[in-house]
C-alpha cells in the first residue's frame, strides 16, 4: 500500500484554516483480465498486509495573543491513536485540548466542555489516546477558559505554541 493509499485510509483531513485534500487513484479493479493461457493448477497467493506508520498530521508554531484561542479541525474516518506533543517556545501557560464537535460548541459557546485529550496549564507536555471517527478539533488557548490563566499585568502576554500530532490506525 502506498503512502497515498494508507493516508486516505486513516481518514480525510481537512484542515481548518490551510486546506489539504486527498484524491482517490481511481483505479477501476484488480486489473485481472484472465486468459493467462498456463496450464496447471492455480497456486494461492499470499497478500502482504503493511504494518502501519505512524503519520505527523500536524506541526506548526502559532503565536496567540492573550484572551485568545487557536484551533485547527479535522475530520477523521477511522479511529486513531494520537499521540501530541506541545510546547510553549515563549510566554504563559496555555491549555491544551482535543475536542469532538459536539464538545467543541460548548466551548465555543462558553459553557462547561470536556476534553477528550488535554495538556492544562503547562509550558510543555505530551498526551495521547485512542480517537473514534469524526470531526475533532485541536485548542491552543491562552485565556482563562481551562485551567491555565494569563497573568494580569496589563501587558499582551503572547504565547508563541509548538504543536506536533502523531497520528496512526488504532
Amino acid at each position: 500500500m502506498n503512502r497515498r493509499n494508507y493516508l486516505a485510509s486513516i481518514g480525510a483531513v481537512t484542515v481548518t484554516l490551510a486546506g489539504c485534500t486527498s484524491s482517490d487513484d481511481g483505479g477501476d479493479g484488480d486489473g485481472d483480465s484472465g486468459g493467462s493461457g498456463s496450464s496447471g493448477g492455480s497456486q494461492p497467493t499470499q497478500t502482504e498486509t503493511p504494518t502501519p506508520t505512524p503519520q505527523e498530521i500536524l506541526a506548526e508554531t502559532r503565536t496567540i495573543p492573550e484572551d485568545e484561542w487557536y484551533q485547527w479541525g479535522y475530520d477523521f474516518e477511522t479511529a486513531l491513536d494520537i499521540s501530541i506533543d506541545m510546547v510553549v517556545r515563549e510566554g504563559p501557560a496555555v491549555d491544551f485540548w482535543l475536542l469532538t464537535e459536539s464538545e467543541f460548541q460548548e466551548f465555543d459557546a462558553g459553557n462547561r466542555f470536556r476534553p477528550t485529550l488535554e495538556i492544562s496549564d503547562t509550558t510543555g507536555g505530551s498526551t495521547s489516546g485512542v480517537i473514534d471517527p469524526g470531526r475533532v478539533y485541536f485548542i491552543a488557548d491562552n485565556t482563562n477558559a481551562g485551567e491555565a490563566e494569563p497573568p494580569t499585568n496589563l501587558d499582551d502576554d503572547i504565547a508563541r505554541v509548538e504543536v506536533t500530532v502523531i497520528a496512526e490506525r488504532a
